[in-house]
């Protein structure tokens, strides 16, 4: 059996550098002498998923809405995907919008992330998955330590149920 943890650590026979090995799985995956570890073209030391879901009838709630995640570290979003299992009835534009909050902002005077927001009335059909567009302000996308993530809905939000989202998000030194 290949033993990569004896390659990473120095301890196999040689000095062969390690460039990528194929898994089981058909990927290939690489580490890099700058800490990195991808899978496919994804680096995924660095990169991580901030969960957020509003069961039954929670979304049709406004105070059940806002920041849902605060930066430890600098970070960039690198994208968000919504589903909802139930849409909503309203008639009117719903709606929901990503922002990034700095310094004492409040809920809705962020700098908006998504270059639409997404619709979550006539927009799709429930249970189907919605990756949201990002900004082309490259710059909003950053979170500095102590930023935060928020999720602004607008509009009536009747019938609407069992809300997913995830933000992907990457770590990034200054």
């Amino acid at each position: 059996m290949y033993d990569i943890k004896k390659e990473i650590t120095g301890e196999a026979a040689g000095t062969e550098e390690i460039q990528s090995r194929t898994v089981k799985t058909g990927h290939t995956f690489a580490v890099t002498d700058e800490g990195g570890l991808s899978v496919g073209s994804k680096d995924i030391a660095n990169t991580f998923d901030v969960p957020v879901q509003l069961k039954g009838a929670d979304p049709q709630t406004a105070a059940n809405w806002g920041t849902i995640y605060i930066a430890p570290r600098r970070c960039t979003v690198k994208g968000i995907n919504v589903s909802w299992g139930t849409e909503t009835t309203d008639v009117g534009a719903v709606t929901l919008q990503l922002e990034r909050l700095q310094g004492t902002e409040a809920s809705g005077a962020g700098d908006d992330l998504l270059s639409t927001a997404i619709d979550m009335d006539s927009g799709g059909a429930a249970n189907t998955v919605y990756a949201g567009t990002l900004t082309t302000t490259t710059a909003w996308l950053t979170l500095e330590e102590g930023n935060r993530l928020g999720l602004v809905a607008s509009g009536t939000m009747a019938a609407l149920a069992d809300v997913a989202i995830v933000v992907e998000l990457e770590y990034n030194p200054a």
